[in-house]
């Protein structure tokens, strides 16, 4: 509420992907409610989004958890995201109802990079957890390509959910992780 009162004739705010897809209606009513103010759009991960929120080089964030960076701010929204399991059908696994991250032991990985929460460095944690060093063989920023990367080399890859009706690839499953993120 404070924000509208001040508006800036230029407002550069950062999300995920995810967010922009799960939040356009609300994005969009904010920019329809603010209409002097010329809006800025950049999407990266939230690992990146929380520097840019530091260095200034954003207003506003669309952040999840977890905030990394002292000097943060955040209003909660209070909604997280299920991740799923994007896996070749003809693996065994892609039988399965759900997963949970010690099934993924054998496989190799594509990943987002450290901008995003579901990062490598996501992963290296979560395989000492279930005391296994996961073996990671492409990194890339963008979910699309990631999804079609983890078809050619019949790897796996851990996305949010919500991507799956915007990423459908034949050949591919995709399967509830059931581990909490």
């Amino acid at each position: 509420n404070n924000f509208h009162q001040q508006v800036p004739q230029k407002i550069a705010i950062g999300s995920t992907n995810l967010f922009v897809l799960q939040h356009q209606e609300k994005i969009v009513k904010f920019i329809d409610s603010t209409p002097e103010a010329e809006i800025h759009s950049i999407q990266t991960g939230s690992i990146h989004l929380q520097d840019m929120l530091v260095q200034e080089e954003i207003d506003l964030g669309l952040i999840s958890d977890p905030i990394v960076l002292p000097n943060i701010v955040i209003e909660p929204l209070n909604i997280g995201y299920d991740v799923s399991v994007v896996i070749s059908a003809d693996n065994p696994l892609a039988a399965q109802a759900k997963l949970q991250f010690k099934d993924l032991e054998a496989l190799n990985f594509c990943v987002l990079s450290e901008d995003y929460v579901l990062s490598n460095r996501y992963l290296i944690e979560r395989g000492k957890e279930n005391h296994f060093e996961p073996h990671i063989s492409f990194i890339h920023n963008d979910w699309e390509i990631l999804v079609h990367y983890t078809k050619q080399l019949k790897a796996v890859c851990l996305l949010p959910s919500a991507l799956e009706s915007n990423c459908v690839v034949d050949g591919l499953k995709w399967i509830p992780l059931d581990d909490p993120i």
